[in-house]
This record gives C-alpha cells, structure tokens and sequence, in this order.
C-alpha cells in the first residue's frame, strides 16, 4: 500500500500509522475498538450499495457511508484489498446515481450525515488505494457538487443540526479541495461556537 502524500486527508498518514501500529500491538483500547470496527455489520465484504437518483430514505445513505467508511480504515490497518474495492464500489455506486435530494424527513440533515462519512471515507481511498482512480474522483466531487452542496451551502440551523451541516462542508471541501465550501463550513462553526 502507498500512501500519496500530496493529497489533503481529515486524518494524516502519521495519525493512520499510530493507530494501525497500537492495533498490530493489540494495546489498549485501539485493540477493543478495532474488533468491534470488523465485527460490525457495515464492515462485511457483503454489503452491497443503496443508491438511488433521488433518496426518499436517509438511512440507506447513512447505512452506505458507514461501510464505505468503515471498510477503507479496515484495508487502511490490514492492507487487504476487498475491503478497499468494496468501499469504492459503494462510493461509485452513490456518485453515479444520487442527483438531487427531496422528500424526506430533516432532509438536508441526510446529505449532511452523509457526506460527513463519505467525504472522508473516499479521501482516504484516493489518497492510498491504487485503485481508486482520477474518474472515481472527479464523479465522486462531481456528486458533491450536484447533490449535497446545494442544499448545505447556507443552511443555518441551531445545535448539532448546524455543526452536522459544517462538519459536511468541511469534509467536502477537502476532498473537492473546495475552499469556498471549507471556508463556509470553518466560519459558520466559529460563529456557532463565539
């Protein structure tokens, strides 16, 4: 496994490298947290993508992103590779389909889940997966773009719905390497928080 040091990550290749080597010394409570990541339903190599072109349902989106997510930090710590494809499978499957959001409950709460998982799970994968590829990107921000911005871009809520909204665009913006969206998602947390 390479890692492409130039890419932007939420996590860094160092932080990664802590935990996996606190898992491979199966120390405390890296060791615990690790098994419950792989006995974890999201985590089996046979979950299968729920895409669709306009969701009406925000727990198969938020189902999808934990085992995309969960299944890129399994071949992260152990290197094997159907973790990895797999999680790009489920990626590829949202970003080739999912167009607009409408129709559901709390609705630009489900992008903003959503991408908070996502976003991280595929810059993790184009960032050490080789087979994670330039189209893969460029649908993946595409997706971003066309589906989720749109209805995050200026959401103000209170609470947690607005930190969920911002840790979205965060997450987005680092991997479309969006700074407008990075940018909104810092500010509006700051102004939460003062």
């Amino acid at each position: 496994m390479t890692i492409n040091h130039g890419g932007s990550m939420m996590n860094s290749p160092g932080e990664l490298d802590f935990i996996k080597g606190k898992i491979a010394a199966n120390e405390e409570p890296w060791a615990t947290y690790y098994t419950r990541l792989t006995k974890s339903g999201y985590s089996k190599l046979t979950w299968a993508p729920h895409a669709s072109a306009i969701p009406t349902a925000e727990t198969s989106l938020i189902g999808d992103c934990y085992a995309a997510y969960n299944q890129a930090l399994i071949y992260y710590f152990t290197g094997d590779t159907a973790y990895a494809e797999n999680a790009r499978t489920i990626i590829n499957a949202w970003s080739s389909t999912v167009q607009e959001w409408s129709g559901i409950g709390n609705w630009y709460l489900a992008p903003a889940w959503g991408a908070s998982i996502m976003a991280p799970a595929a810059e993790l994968l184009r960032n050490t997966y080789s087979g994670w590829t330039p189209a893969d990107t460029a649908q993946c921000q595409g997706m971003f773009n066309r589906a989720f911005l749109p209805v995050l871009k200026f959401r103000y809520a209170y609470g947690n719905r607005e930190f969920s909204v911002c840790n979205a665009l965060v997450a987005i913006g680092v991997f479309n390497d969006d700074k407008a969206a990075l940018y909104l998602g810092l500010y509006t947390w700051e102004s939460s928080v003062h």
